[in-house]
C-alpha cells in the first residue's frame, strides 16, 4: 500500500502543470485506504467523505475537517471525526500538515460507541487550481483500549 501511495504522488507530480496553489477556503473530498484495528487483528479496507475549511497566514495553513468513514469489514461500524489541522506550504503546490481532534467509532449492529482522540500527519498536493490529492497517516486511541492506525489517499476539490 505504501509503495502505491508514493508511486501515485510521483506520477501526479510529473504530469501536473506548474501553478501556485491557494490552500484556503472550503473543500470537500473522498478517501480510501487501509486500517489496522487492534481488536480485529487484521487490515481493513476503509473509505470516507469529508468537508473542511482552511485559512492561510502566509505559509502557515490552519483548518478544520469533519469526516464520515466506513469500512469493508462486517462488524465494524462508521467512524465520525472532527479534527483541526495546521501545516505549512513546502512548495508552491505542496502542504505538509499535522492533525488533532475527536473521533467516534460505532460498532455495527450495536449500541456501543467508542470516543477517542485522533492525531496524524499528511501531505496535500495541488493537482490543479481547484483539485488536490492527499496522503494521510492517522492514529486513533479510543476508549476500552481500542486503537486504530490508518493509511489513506484522497482526492478533493476546493470551492
Amino acid at each position: 500500500m505504501k509503495e502505491f501511495v508514493v508511486a501515485s504522488i510521483l506520477a501526479l507530480t510529473a504530469v501536473t502543470p506548474a501553478l501556485a496553489a491557494d490552500f484556503t477556503g472550503f473543500r470537500a473530498g473522498a478517501t480510501i485506504g487501509m486500517a489496522d484495528e487492534n481488536f480485529l487483528g487484521d487490515d481493513i479496507f476503509t473509505y470516507g467523505v469529508n468537508v473542511g475549511y482552511d485559512h492561510a497566514f502566509g505559509k502557515l495553513i490552519t483548518g478544520i475537517t469533519a469526516e464520515y468513514q466506513e469500512s469493508g469489514k462486517t462488524g465494524v461500524g462508521r467512524d465520525l471525526s472532527i479534527v483541526a489541522r495546521i501545516g505549512s506550504t513546502v512548495t508552491d503546490k505542496a502542504l505538509v500538515y499535522g492533525l488533532l481532534g475527536y473521533t467516534n467509532q460505532g460498532i455495527e449492529n450495536s449500541p456501543i460507541e467508542l470516543d477517542g482522540v485522533r492525531v496524524g500527519l499528511g501531505v496535500e498536493y495541488a493537482l490543479t487550481e481547484k483539485v488536490f490529492s492527499n496522503v494521510e497517516y492517522r492514529y486513533s486511541n479510543y476508549e476500552r483500549g481500542v486503537e486504530l492506525h490508518q493509511t489513506l489517499i484522497g482526492l478533493g476539490f476546493r470551492f
